[in-house]
């Protein structure tokens, strides 16, 4: 560790200046990191700029990115989102945090937004030790910032000490603007993807439906199953559910199921099928008024509306007759 020729024995004043050469230059490297991730995307353009995770995409998102849209093209610039692949409190160890879109999900619903630039950057513990100062730096030195459009609960950079009022005190200083959107708030509630975590953890996905303006859904290829929805005579889809996801609570829900470009209606259960003793978490999908053979196909499935919540039936056919009564009151749903 200590360079040739240096003694601890050496004066104390030296010993400290040396180690602080030391963390100088790695704290250095790891801001060289975001740096040079946000150098990769530089350009001649000048940008309006908003930062986030953007979970779920939801009504909220929507409004903070339609108004960097309508502020940049008023502004004659270029609309800039920077967002992270990894969540940063996952990262940090902070919360064992569940997403509501897949990284590939979150890619598609921003892609179809119309920015003029996505900007997806490695979100490490070492990055989070920039300071929100340094952060602006970047931007405006690499990126040719010459604003920020922020939500009212935005902070960034280390300790998360760049918020909203920190930004405006910045800007001052580093010459750019600073705006600030309202929340979307919907029956009295701020719309968040923790809100929309919530509703869906109760089941709730007409709630989670109001807040991300659209179904939630789940997308897998379709797996082998063990049949017993076929010898019952309602033969389902099997998907295997990702542990790293938000999941609506295990239930049974009025579905639509999309294979391709063709929608059908359907039955969607989330759980372990306690009737047959099964243990592994899964969601089975019955798709009505359709039959063949979709295993190793892609399946999207939305939520639609809660049923009921799992059941351990005494046998087969008490299960019948349940699967029966969900099949008529999903139909009246979907009409």
């Amino acid at each position: 560790m200590f360079r040739q020729g240096f003694h601890i024995t050496e004066s104390p004043f030296f010993f400290v200046r040396y180690l602080n050469e030391i963390f100088s230059k790695r704290l250095a490297t790891f801001m060289t990191l975001l740096e040079e991730e946000i150098i990769r995307h530089s350009s001649d353009q000048n940008t309006l700029i908003t930062i986030g995770v953007f979970d779920g995409v939801h009504l909220g998102h929507q409004h903070l990115i339609n108004e960097l849209k309508k502020q940049a093209k008023e502004r004659n610039l270029q609309s800039c989102l920077i967002t992270f692949k990894d969540h940063p409190s996952k990262v940090l160890g902070q919360d064992d945090i569940k997403l509501i879109l897949s990284l590939e999900e979150r890619n598609l619903a921003l892609s179809q937004m119309g920015l003029d630039q996505i900007i997806m950057l490695s979100f490490t513990p070492e990055i989070s030790t920039v300071s929100a100062t340094d952060f602006v730096g970047y931007l405006l030195d690499h990126l040719h910032m010459k604003g920020i459009v922020v939500g009212s609960d935005f902070a960034l950079g280390r300790n998360r000490a760049g918020d909203a009022t920190a930004l405006r005190r910045l800007s001052h200083i580093m010459d750019f603007s600073v705006s600030v959107v309202s929340p979307v708030v919907i029956e009295n509630q701020i719309v968040s993807s923790t809100a929309i975590r919530r509703a869906l953890l109760s089941g709730n996905v007409s709630k989670a439906r109001l807040m991300l303006g659209r179904n939630y859904h789940l997308r897998g290829t379709v797996q082998n199953g063990a049949n017993r929805g076929t010898k019952l005579g309602f033969p389902t889809a099997n998907l295997t559910l990702p542990g790293y996801l938000a999941l609506p609570a295990d239930g049974v829900y009025a579905a639509k199921a999309f294979l391709g470009e063709k929608e059908y209606n359907a039955v969607a259960n989330i759980g372990s099928c306690p009737t047959f003793g099964q243990e592994e978490h899964r969601l089975e999908v019955h798709l009505l008024d359709f039959a063949g053979d979709i295993r190793g196909q892609v399946l999207k499935v939305e939520f639609v509306e809660f049923l009921r919540p799992e059941i351990c039936f005494a046998d087969a056919e008490a299960l019948k007759t349940q699967i029966s009564a969900d099949i008529s009151k999903a139909r009246d749903i979907l009409r």
